[in-house]
């Protein structure tokens, strides 16, 4: 799984997404083994990558168990049960905080 989700970042990357960071949460959360963390300038750059994403692991035969595609106040979320993605706006993400929250975790690509 872990090589998956080193994909999925790289492809996020390649399609400008900022900031891309990947943190094992596995040993904290029931949620999802891994976060990955994302961001993009505008609304509609955050939609497209979602939508990209989402083609992407679809080809791979990956479809969501929930998601929140459209980035509804800056956040767009995808799960993949093992797996976890979040889209957000740079303002929205500097809000959450999401990796001060899970700052005890290893992060596994840290931004950069």
């Amino acid at each position: 799984m872990k090589d998956l989700v080193l994909e999925v970042a790289d492809f996020l990357e390649l399609k400008k997404a900022g900031g891309v960071t990947v943190i094992n949460v596995g040993q904290k959360s029931s949620i999802a083994d891994y976060f990955i963390i994302a961001d993009g300038d505008v609304q509609l750059q955050l939609e497209s990558l979602s939508a990209q994403v989402s083609k992407h692991l679809s080809q791979k035969g990956f479809k969501p168990r929930n998601s929140r595609r459209q980035a509804i106040g800056g956040w767009a979320l995808l799960d993949y049960s093992d797996f976890v993605i979040h889209l957000f706006l740079k303002e929205t993400r500097e809000f959450y905080k999401l990796e001060r929250i899970w700052g005890e975790c290893e992060f596994v690509r840290p931004a950069g």
